[in-house]
């Protein structure tokens, strides 16, 4: 799989986080593979042959072309049936799509049709995307689109601010200190969040803990990523791992899934 990633520019930046593609060199379908969550509702625009959603139990069924997905709050199979060209847009946790139909909440653990929950431009989007192969201007064409049809008017100080914090620490604060910090009551910072973000700012925090955790790993060991990422223990850092990744951190180490490495990798410069 070759995948790139670029950072969102000012003003969308305030938004939405990065732009990413993913390719595959050859073909042909391929084992499922898990993607973990990272907290952020994203953009999937698919231009190749469909992914199939692979659920625990019952039939794998393929994911429409655009669709929107998430927040998650657990790991979600997916695998490829033929050859792979992917578009996304990863927006940040305050940053939801707006225009959007349905309230936060209702997109928790959701992939839906994007034509069903965002009025917009989807086939013309999916056209414009298939005549240039080219990441830059494929990030480019979508950065202009999203500026012209978010309505930032629905943007939350509060949600905005709370979850500056979260991301810049790692996830490594305290729902009491970031209330503290912003001068309002916890309850009313996780109402705030659940109608804006989808879950509680200390999901939110667990989950960005760990996003930073698996960058951390491809550079160190498990005990110093563990410390740098702020887990008290062993017992802490496999309780997320299950619960976030569904499997232990060394079944992780030792597994050759190739998605959530490269969802976890740096972006790069354009």
């Amino acid at each position: 799989m070759e995948y790139v990633q670029s950072l969102a520019r000012p003003p969308l930046s305030r938004w939405v986080r990065a732009f990413w593609m993913l390719r595959s060199v050859g073909g042909g379908a391929g084992a499922a593979e898990s993607v973990f969550p990272d907290g952020c509702v994203e953009i999937v625009l698919n231009l190749g042959d469909p992914f199939l959603h692979v659920p625990s139990s019952g039939t794998p069924a393929a994911q429409p072309a655009a669709m929107l997905v998430g927040p998650t709050t657990r790991p979600m199979r997916i695998a490829p049936s033929g050859a792979v060209d992917v578009v996304g847009i990863r927006f940040e946790p305050h940053g939801a799509p707006l225009g959007l139909q349905l309230p936060s909440e209702g997109l928790v653990d959701r992939a839906l049709p994007l034509a069903e929950v965002a009025a917009l431009r989807v086939g013309e989007w999916l056209e414009r995307l298939a005549a240039s192969g080219d990441w830059r201007s494929r990030f480019r064409m979508l950065e202009r689109e999203l500026g012209a049809v978010l309505d930032v008017r629905r943007s939350d100080p509060l949600v905005e601010a709370a979850s500056g914090i979260i991301g810049r620490s790692g996830g490594r604060v305290t729902v009491d200190r970031l209330s503290h910090a912003l001068g309002v009551r916890p309850r009313r910072l996780e109402r705030k969040f659940r109608a804006h973000v989808g879950m509680a700012p200390k999901k939110l925090c667990r989950i960005t803990r760990f996003q930073r955790l698996l960058g951390e790993l491809e550079s160190g060991t498990l005990a110093g990523a563990a410390a740098r990422c702020g887990y008290a223990d062993q017992a802490h850092l496999t309780r997320d791992f299950r619960d976030f990744g569904g499997m232990t951190p060394a079944a992780f180490r030792n597994g050759d899934d190739v998605l959530p490495r490269l969802f976890a990798g740096r972006s790069v410069g354009d």
